[in-house]
This record gives C-alpha cells, sequence and structure tokens, in this order.
C-alpha cells in the first residue's frame, strides 16, 4: 500500500466530515467564532443541543463588557459647545453610573492662547458638561465640577500648538 496515500485518509476523512462557515451560516447553524484579539475575553459556551439532524449547535454567551469608571468629552478649538458624539459620551457615562453614584467633571484645554484664556475655556467645557448630566437627571448635588486649564495636557505639545485630545473634560464615576 503507498504510504502517501495511507497519510492523506484521515485529512481526506476529517474534510468531508467539516462544512465550511458559509455553509453553516446557511443551514441555521452558529458560525465559528472569530479569532480571539489579545486582552478580550473569549465567549462562554453555556450549552449544546443536538438537532434531528445530528448537528449539534452551541449555546453561546457573550461576556459582559467591563463597566467603566471614566469617559471624555472632546471639543472643538475656542468652544465649549457639546457635538453629537459628545452627548453620546454623556449618554454612555449616565448609563453606566451606579445609583447615587458622583461624576467628578474636570474641565482641560490645549496650550493654545492666554493662560487665563485656557482657564476660562476649561471652566465653560466643564460647567457645559456638568449641564448636560443635570438635564440627564443627575442631580447636582452628585457632579463635582473642576477645571485646569492647560495644566494636565493629555499629549503634550509645543506651546501655542492645538491639540484637540488636551481640549476635553474628562467624567470620573466615584
Amino acid at each position: 500500500m503507498n504510504l502517501g496515500i495511507v497519510r492523506a485518509i484521515p485529512i481526506v476523512l476529517l474534510l468531508a466530515g467539516c462544512a465550511t462557515q458559509e455553509e453553516m451560516a446557511s443551514e441555521g447553524a452558529p458560525e465559528a467564532p472569530a479569532q480571539q484579539a489579545a486582552g478580550t475575553e473569549a465567549a462562554v459556551v453555556t450549552g449544546t443541543t443536538v438537532t434531528d439532524s445530528g448537528v449539534t449547535e452551541a449555546a453561546v454567551s457573550e461576556p459582559a463588557a467591563p463597566p467603566r469608571d471614566s469617559f471624555a468629552v472632546y471639543f472643538a478649538l475656542d468652544s465649549w459647545i457639546l457635538t453629537d458624539q459628545a452627548e453620546e459620551t454623556l449618554d454612555d457615562a449616565v448609563a453606566a453610573a451606579d445609583a447615587g453614584g458622583r461624576f467628578a467633571v474636570v474641565g482641560h484645554s490645549d496650550a493654545v492662547g492666554a493662560e487665563r484664556q485656557n482657564e476660562r475655556m476649561s471652566k465653560l467645557r466643564a460647567e457645559a458638561v456638568a449641564d448636560a448630566l443635570i438635564a440627564r437627571g443627575i442631580p447636582n448635588s452628585a457632579i463635582d465640577v473642576s477645571w485646569q486649564g492647560a495644566n494636565d495636557l493629555a499629549v503634550a505639545t509645543a506651546g501655542g500648538t492645538p491639540e484637540q485630545a488636551n481640549r476635553r473634560v474628562t467624567i470620573a464615576l466615584e
């Protein structure tokens, strides 16, 4: 008997019993899970069911996302107006908050402009975020508001260089 054929038989048998992901999806079987990214949790198989046709289906539950306890809202240059993205971030922060929890809201600016202007912008941004949280039902007493001007840059820049990552309000859930 040819040794090459003997080695190929298990592979052929294995391949004959395997359906492609597309075939499985068209038959209603669950898709194979995507390759897990580094640092993420895998889905959990909670049970299996064998159908009349002999197909084994796994019940898979997705892992819960880790709770977030900090958020950042970003602003355009010389602005404290909340964008649609900022509004979504605020919705996420409110949804993540525990009942009775506190919000630490801190305004920041980039290093563009005079120190007094940067203090003012960071204050206006922090107040805009606090007002938006209050409008979402968070009591004023649960919000601590402060501002730092350009004293705590997220991204170090040369003086006078605009950087949106520095024009932000951070929200920490306590």
